[in-house]
């Protein structure tokens, strides 16, 4: 339905009930991306790197804003 943003603070409402919950964490970031706010999906995406560690979905997400934000040495990282 292209409602990013209303999708966001539905997640944000979640999030606050189910703290750090995976799927939520996911959702949250990855509408970010699609909208380009790179640094809350950045952000979204690092929280959500410590509830899953070995992703590596998650690890390339991080890895492919950064290159986004022309940050070669995060990205790399």
């Amino acid at each position: 339905m292209q409602l990013f943003s209303e999708s966001i603070q539905a997640f944000e409402k979640i999030q606050s009930v189910i703290f750090n919950s995976p799927e939520v964490l996911y959702q949250m970031a990855q509408c970010y991306e699609i909208i380009e706010k790179y640094k809350p999906a950045q952000k979204w995406y690092n929280v959500l790197v410590t509830r899953v560690i070995s992703d590596p979905h998650v690890l390339y997400k991080i890895g492919n804003l950064y290159n986004k934000e022309k940050d070669e040495t995060q990205s790399i990282h």
